[in-house]
């Protein structure tokens, strides 16, 4: 269905796009949401087709979480050819924060979660680069980046899936005083208290199911078994032990007091 999650019954408020997108989206977003409604109102255009000219295809709560999809990133957009999806990667939502960096993710390649802004606005920025690096944006699009101060700059477009050293560029948070980030293969990691980690040992990645099990259970403390755990599902994806894997990470993602994450394992 071609419509804009949380607009069906008018302009959106945080309200209804939290319940559209199935995440309390930052403020950022909201406002970008609202300027796309009004750009379209003024215009008399479908809201669908001026998000799309910004941040491609709006994803709703269906299909908003593809398997293999990292829980701590919360969809809004995809492409919806090729099973590239956009969304805001939240390593902790116990954490305060007024906005979110913003990755990309396609489960086929095993690239994991790449980059595509520290915040919304240098992400539409980079995004609205990327799309129009080869076509021109429409006055609609230049408006509603106008409207919220931003700017199309074609070079920003090399940013999104950016490589530098020739290795990709991730979205690595910033770690608060006493806690711990230890990166893992799908570009997400694990950002936590640094009581919440122990000791963990990974082993190949193309061990059998049985011996990545067997590491998470070694790993007592929720943050090691997670990063165990996060590993397990990159490699193994949808093997034969799927359905075991997405529950332990259900119930590590619970332990660590993440509710939000849990939710969103295997919710495609």
């Amino acid at each position: 269905m071609r419509r804009v999650p949380g607009c069906e019954l008018g302009r959106p408020t945080r309200e209804t796009l939290a319940a559209g997108f199935g995440f309390t989206p930052p403020r950022a977003f909201v406002g970008l949401v609202q300027t796309i409604w009004d750009v379209a109102e003024e215009r008399r255009l479908d809201p669908y087709d001026v998000f799309e000219q910004i941040l491609t295809r709006p994803a709703g709560i269906v299909g908003r979480h593809p398997d293999l999809t990292p829980a701590e990133l919360f969809v809004f957009a995809d492409t919806g050819s090729d099973g590239e999806h956009y969304g805001y990667v939240v390593h902790a939502p116990e954490l305060p924060g007024e906005d979110q960096l913003v990755g990309s993710f396609e489960p086929g390649p095993g690239d994991g979660v790449l980059y595509v802004g520290r915040s919304t606005a240098e992400a539409v920025e980079n995004a609205v680069a990327y799309w129009h690096a080869e076509r021109p944006a429409s006055e609609e699009a230049l408006e509603v980046l106008a409207r919220l101060h931003l700017r199309l700059d074609t070079s920003r477009a090399d940013r999104v899936h950016g490589i530098r050293d020739g290795d990709w560029v991730r979205l690595v948070p910033e770690v608060p005083v006493g806690w711990r980030y230890v990166a893992t293969s799908d570009g997400i990691g694990v950002l936590a208290p640094e009581a919440a980690f122990g000791p963990f040992e990974l082993p190949p990645w193309d061990a059998p199911f049985d011996a990545w099990m067997a590491a998470a259970r070694r790993a007592t403390e929720p943050a090691a078994r997670l990063v165990v755990l996060k590993e397990a599902y990159s490699w193994q994806g949808l093997g034969e032990g799927y359905h075991e894997l997405r529950d332990e990470l259900r119930a590590t993602y619970l332990a660590l007091g993440r509710p939000e994450h849990a939710a969103m394992v295997g919710a495609g």
